[in-house]
């Protein structure tokens, strides 16, 4: 009986290794990031850009996003498995801004500046 039984087995057993071989398991950190995104004005003041689409990228892949509130602040909480990545900002009509941000802290504040698109 144990020999009928063996056959039966060996196409299960392969794929559960198979299944644990390929399984990628990402070791991400959660951090918290948040700024303000602005735009330079004629006078040369700044004011907080609302409605700007603000994306963290990590060096491996990992994508997170939001969008500012109307007074151009943003906050997300963002998985990393590397303690690096990019912060992007960008609007219709607007050049877009991108800055590299360092996670030595579980905290992280990055500010953009925007500037309007020449036509």
């Amino acid at each position: 009986m144990i020999g009928q039984l063996r056959p039966a087995l060996v196409p299960a057993l392969f794929v559960l290794l198979a299944a644990s071989a390929c399984g990628e398991e990402t070791n991400a950190s959660a951090y918290d990031l948040s700024g303000i995104v602005t735009v330079e004005r004629d006078d040369g003041s700044s004011a907080g850009l609302g409605g700007a689409r603000v994306t963290f990228t990590s060096d491996t892949g990992l994508v997170e996003e939001t969008t500012t509130g109307d007074d151009g602040r943003y906050e997300m909480q963002v998985l990393s498995d590397v303690a690096f990545g990019q912060v992007r900002a960008e609007k219709t009509g607007f050049t877009s801004s991108e800055r590299t941000v360092y996670f030595d802290r579980a905290e992280r504040r990055i500010d953009l500046e925007l500037r309007e698109a020449s036509e």
